[in-house]
């Protein structure tokens, strides 16, 4: 786990050689400078730190699913109602079908 440590902004101005220090030395360090009356803060890290995050931040995209990609690609004259119905019927025929397929292995 990360060691966090949070300055004030201006007391980090005149310490920032000192932080740069305290980074630099621990890899899992990380210094929050924190602004009065900003809503996030800023944080001070080591560059292969960043670049971890980074390369995780993408990973993570990557393996996000893409479904969102075909919303609207579909087009069709049936009203929201017909569409539920025939869904409904092909489930249904599914279930049926696999029902048969299930007692035909049990014989």
């Amino acid at each position: 786990m990360a060691r966090r440590l949070t300055v004030p902004i201006t007391r980090a101005r005149a310490r920032l050689f000192e932080l740069a220090d305290v980074v630099s030395a621990a890899p899992d360090t990380v210094v929050v400078l924190e602004r009065r009356g900003s809503r996030e803060a800023v944080a001070l890290v080591r560059e292969t730190r960043l670049a971890y995050l980074e390369a995780q931040a993408q990973a993570f995209e990557r393996l996000r699913p893409t479904a969102s990609a075909v919303a609207g690609s579909l087009q069709s004259d049936l009203a929201d109602d017909e569409v539920e119905r025939a869904l409904r019927e092909i489930a249904e025929e599914q279930a049926a079908r696999s029902t048969r397929r299930a007692r035909q292995l049990a014989r």
